[in-house]
């Protein structure tokens, strides 16, 4: 069987054309490069053309180049050198959370001396905020690093933003751009940086030499000391060898063409697993901001050493270490947030110059062979949910931890709230199934499990401090039940309560992640016309977006739009309840007891409903992630002019709105037939 290789974020091969380079230089000229005699000079002309190779890939001067012996080494150089540099300045340093240990040892070593160190946390994507940076910046801050691109997901950073922040302020900046060299643009004076690592070996250069750009001006304590080599920067005799072979490195990656081949190829290989495994492998990383060669996915619920260790002669790299029944995430995937149970399934598949698209058709070919029960094995119980976000006192198991929702299907809503609490143990969530099961004349005798998620709202308080709900204490989930419903080989998430658009999205993208083939949002709402007496549903085919409801899947577009397909579908499931259902448009707004009634007015003169705060947010989600989401306004009270009467509403309405659900899900989930893409 032919070996494959897709760890080139780990190593490159060295280029052929590289090897030429390097070929004669191993007989000579042999001289010291700092001798003055014929050989030394011959020595020195070669180091010289190299500098001048790595300088133009750079846009810097020759002069701005120091060699080392490889990217650990430049990375030590820039930290510590500014560190001793500078320390009557300052001793305040910033990185990110997701750095390469090349970076965080060293700061850890250098708090020995004094040093404070700043971690910066990233998002879903591994994407830090440059206002972050911003807010950590003190007076004592002289340096902030931030790698140009992360070596597991291939994210890229917003170096250029980061950098004029810290100018700004008088800071220099470090980048380590071991993984984006050679495959994106890496001109310095266009990423605003004073320091810049290379690495050989990533860049089809071989192992033992790399280079730090050093902007002039900036000055370095020595790492090595000695005579004055690297011009006082680095002592130690210059390989010209190894020195000419990243020289022409960098010239050969000064060409981007090749890269449109390898993101073509990536993208081929990623189309190619979500064929075969649906929602059952997400990606990991930014979906856009990402390096054109790294994939890194996860397939959710399986452990990705398992799956390479059945991919005989494929070698890549997994995001986690397993250790008997546990498993342990790489610094990078827990920094992100990924749970557990997705990123122990992580395989970071890099690809290169020398793949060629026979090679990633085989690869598939190769997991597509792979017998079912053996792509991978799961961590969970056998009948657990396939969910990342099963945690907490609820173990997952299907019929554990159940909280009560309502009644069978054919109690109207008025008194819903009088037969819970006469019966409670009657309204589980099974129960509820069963009936709405027994009204359309299905089978009862198998009926799906349903698990409780966040009993304890853990899952909750670890969403809201993610992304930028993280620093707002205000954000809260309010009445937030978040569930599975497991019907035979299907899954749908369920998001119960008023919990604002961003967080919605939060829990979405979570549920998602976690394997669920759909999401149903049922929200309390608050009538703006009097249409009829609550309560009573909406099944939300468009939300108006209020101005200050802001995520960052919203579109410039005033309305989210529904997929047409999914609320037709429902409607006909909900054609026998007997309960008020209609279909119409509503107002995504925060804050619906400061409007004024002018504006209510015209809201109302666009035929909207009912204000809710998720279905903008979550409809302009699915539409960019092609997932299939469904939401329904629950209206119970007209829109309150106070903020105590609107969440009166929704405290008394979200839990009891999870009834609908069972008409929904029992015609087979939202489309009533096989998942599509919404």
């Amino acid at each position: 069987m032919t070996d494959i290789y897709l760890d080139y974020n780990a190593s490159t091969p060295i280029d052929p054309r590289v090897a030429a380079v390097m070929r004669p230089l191993l007989d000579g000229p042999f001289a010291n490069p700092s001798a003055t005699h014929a050989g030394g000079r011959a020595a020195k002309a070669l180091l010289d053309r190299a500098r001048a190779q790595v300088a133009e890939l750079l846009g810097c001067g020759p002069d701005e180049v120091v060699f080392t012996s490889g990217g650990s080494e430049a990375d030590n150089l820039a930290l510590t050198g500014v560190y001793f540099a500078l320390k009557g300045r300052g001793d305040h340093i910033i990185t990110t959370a997701v750095e390469h240990p090349a970076i965080l040892e060293p700061l850890r070593f250098l708090e020995r001396f004094g040093a404070r160190v700043t971690v910066i946390p990233v998002d879903r994507t591994g994407m830090i905020d440059p206002g972050d940076v911003r807010r950590a910046i003190t007076p004592r801050t002289i340096l902030v690093s931030v790698m140009h691109a992360n070596n597991e997901v291939g994210t890229i950073q917003p170096i250029a933003e980061i950098a004029a922040i810290a100018r700004e302020q008088g800071v220099l900046v470090h980048t380590d751009a071991a993984q984006s060299i050679g495959k994106i643009r890496t001109r310095v004076d266009e990423l605003g940086v004073d320091l810049l690592t290379i690495a050989g070996h990533k860049l089809y250069a071989p192992k033992g030499v790399g280079a730090l750009y050093v902007r002039r001006g900036v000055t370095l304590e020595p790492l090595i000391h000695g005579a004055g080599h690297e011009s006082g920067r680095r002592a130690g005799t210059e390989s010209v060898l190894l020195a000419a072979a990243l020289g022409e490195a960098c010239e050969l990656a000064a060409d981007p063409r090749p890269l449109e081949e390898t993101r073509r190829l990536r993208d081929r290989l990623w189309d190619g697993l979500r064929t075969q495994f649906g929602n059952g492998v997400v990606l990991n990383g930014h979906p856009t901001e990402r390096l054109p060669n790294t994939l890194n996915v996860s397939f959710v619920g399986r452990v990705g050493a398992d799956i390479l260790a059945s991919l005989d002669g494929v070698a890549a790299s997994t995001g986690a270490a397993c250790h008997a029944d546990s498993v342990e995430l790489s610094p990078v995937l827990a920094a992100m947030g990924v749970p557990p149970i997705v990123g122990m399934g992580a395989v970071r598949l890099s690809l290169g110059r020398m793949t060629t698209e026979a090679e990633i058709d085989e690869v598939l070919v190769r997991i597509a062979g792979l017998p079912r029960h053996t792509r991978g094995r799961s961590l969970a119980p056998d009948d657990a949910p396939t969910l990342a976000t099963v945690r907490g006192p609820s173990s997952g198991r299907l019929g554990e931890g159940h909280a009560p929702i309502v009644a069978p299907l054919e109690l109207p809503p008025p008194i819903l709230e009088d037969k819970h609490h006469a019966e409670p143990s009657a309204f589980t969530p099974e129960n509820l199934l069963r009936e709405s099961r027994r009204q359309k004349g299905l089978s009862t005798a198998t009926v799906p499990g349903v698990c409780v998620l966040d009993p304890d709202g853990d899952i909750v308080r670890e969403l809201l401090h993610t992304g930028r709900a993280r620093r707002d204490p205000s954000w809260a989930c309010y009445h937030t039940d978040l569930y599975v419903v497991r019907d035979g080989d299907s899954a749908y998430g369920i998001i119960s309560g008023a919990v604002g658009a961003s967080f919605a999205v939060l829990v979405a993208e979570e549920l998602f992640a976690s394997g669920c083939e759909y999401v149903l949002s049922i929200t309390s709402a608050g009538q703006i016309a009097p249409l009829r007496s609550p309560p009573y549903f909406i099944l939300v085919d468009r939300a108006l977006r209020d101005e200050g409801t802001s995520y960052h899947y919203l579109p410039a577009a005033r309305y989210s739009e529904a997929d047409p397909s999914l609320v037709d579908a429902a409607q006909r499931a909900l054609a026998d309840v007997h309960v008020a259902v209609v279909r119409g448009g509503t107002w995504t707004t925060d804050a619906p007891f400061r409007e004024t009634p002018t504006t209510i007015a015209a809201r109302q003169a666009e035929g909207l409903l009912a204000v809710e705060m998720e279905a903008a947010a979550l409809y302009a989600f699915a539409a960019a992630r092609r997932r299939p989401v469904l939401c329904v306004a629950h209206v119970t009270n007209q829109m309150g002019r106070t903020d105590g009467d609107f969440e009166k509403g929704e405290a008394n309405g979200a839990r009891e709105a999870l009834w609908l659900i069972g008409a929904i899900v029992s015609s087979a989930g939202p489309t009533g037939e096989s998942p599509t893409s919404g």
